[in-house]
């Protein structure tokens, strides 16, 4: 994936609205690997309760390893200690 581009885009759809984001065009660099988790499904949610629901990284590093379940801080440190790392989170409103 050298000098290739790619766009992030999200949706969220409810029973009564929907909504998208999209970023502009962006170039990867290349890295070594990568690596990608999400939560397990079902996983319980309260009302305004911030929980991380996916992570991804791209390292240089011969090996990459991410978590999905992100408790504390010292959790969150490990998994974005890379060249390129992404948290995805969610809140219930």
């Amino acid at each position: 994936m050298f000098d290739e581009q790619f766009q992030w885009l999200a949706s969220v759809i409810t029973d009564t609205s929907t909504a998208s984001s999209m970023t502009e065009f962006m170039t990867e660099k290349e890295y070594k690997g990568s690596a990608y988790g999400f939560i397990s499904s079902p996983t319980s949610f309260s009302l305004n309760e911030k929980k991380v629901i996916g992570t991804i990284a791209s390292s240089n590093e011969n090996s990459v390893h991410v978590r999905s379940d992100i408790e504390t801080e010292e959790d969150l440190t490990v998994v974005t200690n890379y060249e390129k790392a992404f948290v995805v989170n969610l809140i219930i409103k």
